[in-house]
């Protein structure tokens, strides 16, 4: 990585994950030993390739300990949260002022950008309309599609689900439908046969849970291969 205007030989490195050694005088936000991520700087280089850096404690977001993997090959998925967060939540919010009840379709959602914004629109209360998906899937021709149903009404995400299923069947021929994997905290991970799709995943799923049943799917399709 080279900027324009940086004298060699210098530290690169725009997204960094660690933990906190030290604190300057008069912060508060933080404490020593604290695990943060964050884009420091930006756009000016952060020194992130080094094992140390001093930034600024305001450029720094904590690391939720609670639920986090903070094991050591999930660091440098903490670092690549900031630039792909941001991005998405400013397109969504920023951007697009989304608000509860709108209806969003993100492409390339298998992405980092793409897979936050799919999240934050979920937790913003936005929507993709079946007839939409089916488009989409068809412009795109698309090999899985991925839902995620986060609903307070009773049983909606299984009538949601139910109505997303039949409306696939009917837009593509016997053999071509797309694999439809569902997840979401109120599923049942047997009810995939009742509900008309390949996969449910309920609550507690982790993402490589997710991608490693899909590209095993995918390569166990007829014509299927790995990438």
């Amino acid at each position: 990585m080279f900027v324009t205007g940086q004298t060699v030989p210098f530290v690169g490195g725009y997204d960094m994950s660690g933990i906190v050694v030290k604190l300057g005088r008069g912060v508060t936000a933080l404490d020593v030993g604290d695990p943060v991520t964050g884009m420091p700087r930006f756009p000016a280089p952060a020194a992130a390739f080094a094992q140390y850096a001093t930034v600024p404690a305001r450029h720094l977001a904590r690391i939720p300990t609670g639920t986090a993997d903070l094991s050591a090959g999930a660091w440098g998925r903490w670092a690549g949260l900031p630039l792909a967060g941001l991005t998405a939540y400013q397109a969504l919010v920023d951007t697009a002022h989304l608000q509860s009840g709108q209806t969003v379709l993100v492409h390339a959602a298998s992405g980092g950008v793409g897979s936050l914004a799919c999240q934050l629109a979920v937790n913003l209360g936005a929507q993709v309309l079946v007839p939409e998906l089916v488009a989409a899937a068809r412009a795109e021709r698309a090999d899985a599609i991925l839902v995620s149903q986060v609903v307070t009404q009773r049983d909606a995400h299984i009538h949601n689900t139910t109505a997303m299923s039949a409306a696939f069947r009917e837009a593509f021929p016997e053999g071509e439908v797309p694999l439809l994997i569902v997840g979401g905290p109120r599923f049942e991970e047997d009810s995939a046969q009742r509900l008309g799709v390949d996969k449910v995943f309920g609550r507690g799923t982790t993402p490589g849970e997710v991608a490693s049943y899909l590209v095993h799917a995918l390569v166990d399709r007829p014509g299927g291969h790995p990438a």
